[in-house]
C-alpha cells in the first residue's frame, strides 16, 4: 500500500528504524483488556460479556493519527449483544468494517477469540525493519514465540519461496486460510495488518504540517475504507500525530494497559 500523495514529505530519519506493533489482551473476571500499540496509534478496549455475548465494550484513544479518528469510540453499538465467535466471516457480519476504526475492529475481533480459549493472556509483538532498498523483513511473535517471517516488498510477499508473490492486499484473507489455520492464521493476519501501518513511517507529519498549514490526511486510495476516511468526514482528518518511536525500546509499549 502506498501513502504517496501531493502532500508527501519524507522523513530523513526513515531507514533507520524498526516499526514494532504491540497487541496484548488480559481476562479479567467477566471482561477482557485489550491494548494496540504502534508508531502512529495506542488504543484500549474494554469488553464485557455475559456467557457467550458481548454485554458491553468500551474504546479509549490515547494517539490516533487523525482528528477524524476521535468518533469511532461510539461505533459499537451493533456489537451489543452479538454471540461471541470465531469465525473471521460471522465477526465482519456484525458491522460494516469500513464504518469502523479498523484497529479497533481488528483489536475486536480477536479479542472475541480470546474470548473463547483458556489462557489468561496473550500477546503478539511485530518488527519490522524500514525498507531501505526493495523489500525489507517482516516478523510477528505470539507470546514470544516467532509464528511468521516474511520478506514483503510494496506489492506484498517475495519470499520465502512458497509464499513468493502472494498479496497482502485483496486475496490475503482467501489465500492465508488455505495455507494456515488455528493460531498461524490469526498471526497471519496479525502481521498482515501491521504492514500497512509500517509503510507510513516513511512520512514526517510534522513537516507535512509545517509545510501545509490546514493539510487534510485523505490519500485517495484510503477512501471509504474505514471510519475516519468516510467521504462525510474527512474534511475533519487533520493531522494529530504523536509519533513514537519504539525501535530500541519497546518495554514501554501498552503501558497504559
Amino acid at each position: 500500500m502506498h501513502f504517496e500523495y501531493q502532500y508527501t514529505v519524507h522523513d530523513p530519519a526513515y531507514g533507520s528504524r524498526i516499526f514494532r506493533r504491540r497487541i496484548r489482551m488480559e481476562k479479567r473476571g467477566a471482561t477482557i483488556a485489550a491494548g494496540l500499540e504502534d508508531i502512529m496509534h495506542a488504543l484500549k478496549l474494554v469488553v464485557e460479556f455475559d456467557g457467550d455475548t458481548i454485554r458491553d465494550i468500551q474504546g479509549t484513544w490515547y494517539r490516533h493519527p487523525n482528528l477524524s479518528c476521535r468518533g469511532a469510540t461510539a461505533q459499537f453499538a451493533p456489537f451489543i449483544g452479538q454471540k461471541v465467535t470465531a469465525s473471521r466471516q460471522t465477526f465482519r457480519n456484525y458491522a460494516d468494517p469500513r464504518q469502523q476504526c479498523t484497529h479497533f475492529h481488528d483489536l475486536l475481533g480477536l479479542t472475541l477469540n480470546h474470548a473463547l480459549r483458556r489462557e489468561a493472556v496473550r500477546q503478539y509483538d511485530i518488527a519490522i525493519p524500514d525498507m531501505v532498498r526493495s523489500s525489507t523483513s517482516a516478523e510477528v511473535y505470539l507470546d514470544g514465540k516467532l509464528m511468521h517471517h516474511w520478506q514483503i516488498d510494496r506489492n506484498g510477499i517475495v519470499g520465502p519461496e512458497p509464499l513468493k508473490g502472494r498479496t497482502l492486499v485483496s486475496g490475503f484473507s482467501r489465500w492465508a486460510a488455505e495455507m494456515y489455520e488455528g493460531d498461524s492464521l490469526e498471526a497471519a493476519h496479525v502481521l498482515q495488518m501491521g504492514t500497512f501501518v509500517s509503510w507510513a513511517g516513511n512520512l514526517d507529519f510534522k513537516a507535512m504540517k509545517a509545510k501545509f498549514p490546514g493539510i487534510v490526511l485523505a490519500p485517495p486510495n484510503l477512501m471509504g475504507g474505514c471510519y475516519a476516511m468516510q467521504p462525510v468526514r474527512t474534511h475533519e482528518a487533520l493531522p494529530c500525530h504523536e509519533v513514537k518511536d519504539f525501535t530500541s525500546d519497546a518495554d514501554g509499549m501498552l503501558a497504559f494497559l
